[in-house]
């Protein structure tokens, strides 16, 4: 088979899934995501809006208030103490503000742009990768926050959305889920492609709440 040839049907086999279609998650092994939707949280204050999705991306496990590293630069009888802490850099300029205010006061414009942001959720980093033998049982995991590892995920994005002041529960991200059942299945599991798979997609995408 000729590799590109995968993007002819990759629709038989990647799905995108809110609450209102869980039911068609299919019980079947996978790799999946949980993305950010991208919904106009601030329409008038398009630098709080930024700030609110640039939140997301700065949580950090090991310093929750702020993603902070404190670190000792040794010489040869003393050491220096320096503390990084990680801050976004905001694209806003005065002509982005301008065209954001132009479409938000346009009510057929806001409702086109809107659409078109929310698809572009797709173009987003991950939050979450995960591997599953069901996709289905998995996204009710994490919803619910039932299981150790799912539950740890819950419990991370839930307190950190009500610090961002977000209101964002886990049943409210863009879970996006990729089959890899027959005819493939017995290969896969014999080479565990699944686990190899998922610690791949986890170091390039680096998602914030997914534990290293």
């Amino acid at each position: 088979m000729n590799i590109v040839d995968v993007w002819r049907n990759v629709s038989e086999r990647i799905g995108f899934y809110t609450k209102e279609t869980r039911h068609d998650i299919p019980d079947v092994p996978g790799i999946y995501a949980w993305l950010v939707p991208l919904w106009i949280y601030d329409e008038k204050n398009l630098e709080n809006y930024i700030k609110i999705i640039n939140g997301i991306f700065f949580y950090d496990p090991q310093n929750e208030a702020r993603p902070s590293r404190e670190v000792d630069a040794k010489f040869n009888w003393d050491s220096v103490r320096v503390c990084l802490e990680k801050h976004p850099r905001s694209p806003l300029t005065e002509d982005l503000q301008e065209s954001w205010q132009k479409v938000m006061q346009d009510e057929k414009a806001k409702e086109i742009f809107a659409q078109a942001l929310m698809e572009a959720s797709l173009l987003m980093p991950p939050l979450y990768v995960g591997k599953t033998d069901s996709l289905s049982t998995r996204y009710l995991q994490h919803t619910k926050g039932s299981g150790r590892e799912a539950g740890d995920f819950h419990s991370r994005f839930t307190s950190f959305s009500k610090d961002l002041k977000l209101q964002l529960n886990v049943d409210d991200l863009l879970f996006v889920a990729i089959r890899t059942d027959s005819p493939t299945n017995q290969i896969f599991r014999e080479y565990k492609l699944n686990k190899l798979l998922e610690r791949l997609v986890m170091s390039f995408s680096c998602p914030p709440f997914s534990m290293r």
